[in-house]
């Protein structure tokens, strides 16, 4: 047994590796920043109420908030990315008890771009990636032996992923589909296991309603766009780098090269309409990084092509790196993430004076993170525009404290003097 289980740990601490290097070399963007001021603050005043089981576990893991910095907000991100590769890795050695393609699974999910992007990123993608990865290694597990411990355990790793990560729940027909079409005489227990999936939904469809604003600047899928959702899988948000594309096709080309591949591919399609479905209605879903979800099923599935074979599956690997290596090199190269928050807090810090204000939702968080002594309150009114709009009523004068090619920074300040 210990001879099939050393890829494992070769996966983990490779994981490891990719994951945290370079992980403080972008400051937060926009969705870290609030990120970062939830977990700072009393989590009632977060932006995004459906993500704040995340932003508990944050508080926790910083020590209850009180080592709040870039890296202590990524790092679990980047931890759990690392420990879904490592369950990839372990749930293709129960599918075919090779350690070529446990090695070879566990890489082909550490070399995508989509995971190290949002390894390094203060958002619950890396606690979805990692749920489905267990759920993955437990399904299999269950093929091969079914009990009520494991099922149970099935069932509690789907729910607890979906309350820390909503997406989670899209993960759920593709492993349906996988139990179908290997055990079908498995079906109805993986239902009665999953009765849970109704009252959660009903609340999922009530809260998609009331909070679709927070969503508003996704558009519903076209029936074109479907196309997208497999180059997705493994490429997150940042397909469009150079090599990206590439690495995704060939991963899915990997998958319909053997028949157990295939009926994995036809679960990740599952998986994918009801994510499409999904958000056809009043909140949106359809964005590169929800489709994290699917990478454990899709790295495993390509996996299957080589089991027998180190010099095949050591070529194929080599080759992947070089396609996924100009996208790493990006990810991790300092300014890619756009504005320098650090930079603009910096710049304005010397320009605030008591009593001074700022409707920019996104200075006031850039303030809050990177310059915590300084006070310049968030100007709250009915009138506040969305997050990108600088400086509207009820300022009753600004002054423009500085900005990029992007935007314009002002603070409100209604006696100016010059």
């Amino acid at each position: 047994m210990a001879r099939t289980r050393w890829p494992i740990a070769v996966v983990f601490v490779a994981g490891l590796v990719s994951n945290f290097r370079g992980i403080d070399n972008q400051d937060l963007w926009y969705d870290e920043l609030e990120t970062a001021y939830a977990v700072s603050t009393q989590l009632g005043q977060a932006l995004d109420p459906y993500t704040t089981p995340y932003y508990f576990i944050l508080q926790i893991l910083t020590l209850n908030s009180s080592v709040v910095t870039d890296v202590t907000l990524r790092g679990p991100s980047a931890f759990a990315m690392t420990l879904a590769a490592t369950f990839v890795a372990a749930a293709t050695r129960i599918a075919t008890k090779s350690p070529i393609a446990s090695l070879t699974a566990g890489f082909f999910f550490i070399l995508s771009p989509g995971a190290l992007r949002l390894a390094q990123e203060a958002r619950p993608y890396g606690f979805a990636a990692l749920g489905s990865a267990i759920a993955l290694f437990l399904t299999l597990r269950i093929l091969r032996r079914s009990t009520p411990k494991l099922w149970l355990a099935l069932s509690l790793t789907v729910l607890i992923s979906t309350v820390i990560a909503p997406i989670v729940v899209f993960y759920i027909p593709t492993l349906l589909v996988i139990v179908v079409l290997t055990k079908r005489d498995l079906a109805l227990r993986f239902l009665a296991y999953f009765f849970w999936v109704v009252p959660v939904g009903i609340v999922g469809l009530w809260a998609s309603t009331r909070y679709s604003d927070l969503r508003s600047w996704l558009d519903p899928p076209t029936a074109i766009g479907f196309r997208d959702a497999l180059i997705w899988i493994s490429t997150s948000d940042v397909f469009g780098l150079y090599g990206a594309t590439a690495f995704a096709l060939a991963i899915v080309a990997l998958t319909l090269t053997t028949r157990e591949g295939f009926r994995a591919f036809v679960a990740l399609l599952a998986g994918t309409a009801l994510l499409w479905l999904g958000s056809l209605g009043p909140m949106s879903f359809w964005t590169g990084r929800t489709f994290i979800i699917f990478l454990p099923v899709l790295a495993m599935a390509a996996s299957l092509a080589f089991t027998t074979s180190w010099v095949r599956s050591l070529a194929v690997l080599i080759l992947l790196a070089i396609f996924a290596q100009p996208s790493h090199a990006y990810l991790r190269e300092a300014g890619n993430r756009g504005t320098s928050w650090q930079s603009v807090s910096s710049d304005v810090s010397p320009l605030v004076r008591p009593g001074d204000r700022t409707a920019d939702r996104l200075l006031f968080l850039a303030v809050h993170h990177y310059q915590p002594d300084l006070v310049l309150p968030l100007v709250e009114s009915s009138l506040a525009p969305d997050i990108w709009t600088t400086a509207p009523p009820p300022c009753t004068a600004k002054i423009e404290v500085g900005g990029t090619s992007e935007l314009q920074y002002f603070i409100c300040r209604d006696s100016i003097v010059n």
